[in-house]
């Protein structure tokens, strides 16, 4: 770490020179993954520091505090700024051109509109009527004979850019939009995609199996209006449920290894489905939350990978969604804060890559190599998020056959559907995670200043991880009691949990297929 200010930590009577400065454990076993792990929690240890350090001298960009160093470590959150308008630049910039390199995601040109039309969403942006037809009629081409999009004009249908080019249409917020898709076809190719023996949906016909294409399947389907029990059955249900892994996520299809991308898949049908209940939500909780990374402050995706911005949307997104479930599943007399990050249930591997809710709770108390909560510590000012953490399953024990809770009883009345618009209020859920962590990492981190997001620090920006940055932190600011981290203009429009679409267009989409009635 490099000389600098010796700023005070607001409530903790610390200093940035009294940060934890060591690494992940890695129980004396040298790894390429332990190492990995390693390198990058010193990358993102100096870009704290050095954060701090430089915010009094900026006169612009995201950490541009003022003309002097802050003198708390409050003084230095409250002004990180989002760089919205560069942001915008960088993505419209791509909108309707793309540089040769591009080439490699011929087959994936409709995720190309959704990430760029859905983050521009996100940042408040509004589609010219010239846009709408230009985006739509290319999605139109993209749309096969048979029913489904595919991945661009004249490849086959495939259910991975249906969804994305139903969520890009949606986006646009226009009816002749929305007009594209034909769902008559649509649901005809959808059942033709599902498989007869498990229930499940193949990602194309005669394609492979897995828990995206029940996702992506029930999501167009639901937002389509043409969800019916022929293509949503118990057997559905069943296929995803044993996606379960032992850790407690989900991976891509039964007895696969628990994945972020999978997880939030597999979460989010089963909530349009209004099923969460047929899995063990507090485990799954468990999982997701032991993945945010206590020094990053942002999310990985497996066990013992390294933190990557875009899980900020796919692990971020699972736990508002897994909460009021899992919920009913907690006695809190029976919780029990842990003395140590070790749990017999979940093997050696709980003293690797502890998660924000492992370490913070001792290092709330003092900075010492257990205590490695730098994000927490950094952000998470009034330390609210770590009292929240130090409540909640993912570090304590618990009687699973206990009734629920009282919260669980206050919310017993959820059933699974979608937010309907902003009118809604999520915001008082106390949810077992640091969202302020989580906006700090992104915003710190992930934030490239000429615009567009990365997975980490040393990695160029990209569309993809711009989106799901985004979609992450307006996940972290709408849902829960945390509000978004910075400056006021931080705050990004609402998106839906279950459809990851800016929450109003969604609304109005979903009125319009109401409206156009079931298929006859």
């Amino acid at each position: 770490w490099s000389s600098g200010p010796s700023v005070s930590m607001a409530s903790s009577g610390l200093s940035l020179d009294d940060w934890p400065l060591w690494a992940t454990p890695d129980d004396r076993f040298i790894s390429c993954t332990s190492q990995s792990q390693t390198d990058l929690e010193a990358t993102v240890s100096g870009v704290y520091k050095r954060a701090v350090e430089l915010s009094g001298e900026r006169t612009s960009g995201p950490l541009y505090v003022g003309t002097s160093a802050p003198q708390t470590m409050a003084d230095f959150v409250t002004q990180l700024r989002l760089e919205k308008d560069k942001h915008v630049q960088y993505l419209r910039n791509y909108l309707f051109s793309l540089p040769g390199a591009y080439v490699s995601l011929d087959a994936s040109r409709p995720w190309i509109c959704y990430w760029i039309v859905h983050a521009l969403a996100l940042l408040g942006e509004d589609f010219s009527a010239e846009e709408v037809r230009r985006v739509s009629g290319f999605l139109a081409q993209c749309q096969s004979p048979d029913g489904g999009f595919a991945g661009g004009p004249l490849q086959i249908a495939h259910l991975a850019p249906t969804y994305a080019a139903v969520n890009a249409l949606i986006t646009m917020n226009n009816e002749d939009a929305l007009k594209v898709i034909d769902r008559q076809k649509l649901y005809a190719w959808l059942l033709r995609c599902k498989d007869a023996k498990s229930g499940a949906f193949r990602m194309h016909e005669d394609g492979e199996i897995d828990v995206r294409g029940c996702y992506t399947a029930v999501a167009v389907a639901h937002v389509t209006n043409i969800i019916d029990d022929k293509l949503m059955d118990d057997n559905l249900v069943r296929y995803i449920q044993q996606c379960q892994s032992p850790e407690g996520g989900f991976g891509g299809e039964p007895g696969n290894e628990a994945h972020g991308g999978y997880t939030f898949c597999g979460i989010a049908a089963l909530s349009l489905l209004n099923r969460l209940d047929t899995i063990d939500a507090r485990k799954a909780l468990h999982w997701v939350v032991s993945c945010q990374g206590a020094l990053e402050g942002g999310f990985r995706g497996r066990t013992h990978k390294l933190v990557d911005g875009c899980y900020s949307w796919w692990q971020g997104a699972a736990i508002p969604l897994l909460w009021k479930h899992a919920s009913s599943q907690l006695q809190p007399e029976k919780l029990r804060v842990a003395s140590t990050p070790a749990s017999d249930s979940y093997g050696d591997s709980k003293s690797w890559g502890l998660s924000i809710g492992e370490r913070a709770p001792r290092a709330k108390a003092h900075c010492g190599r257990s205590g490695n909560a730098i994000a927490a510590h950094l952000f998470d000012t009034d330390l609210e998020d770590v009292s929240n953490i130090k409540a909640h399953p993912m570090i304590v024990e618990l009687d699973e056959q206990g009734q629920a809770s009282d919260l669980a009883q206050d919310r017993a009345s959820y059933d699974g559907r979608p937010v309907q618009g902003e009118d809604e209020d999520e915001s008082d859920q106390t949810l077992p995670y640091s969202a302020r962590a989580l906006q700090g990492w992104l915003l710190v981190c992930c934030q490239v200043t000429d615009g567009g997001l990365r997975d980490k620090p040393g990695v160029p920006r990209d569309h993809y991880h711009t989106c799901y940055c985004l979609s992450g932190l307006s996940a972290a600011q709408h849902y829960g009691r945390t509000p978004a981290l910075g400056q006021e203009s931080n705050l990004l429009r609402k998106t839906d949990l279950q459809m990851n679409v800016e929450a109003r267009r969604l609304a109005r989409a979903r009125e319009y297929f109401r409206a156009a009635g079931p298929l006859s």
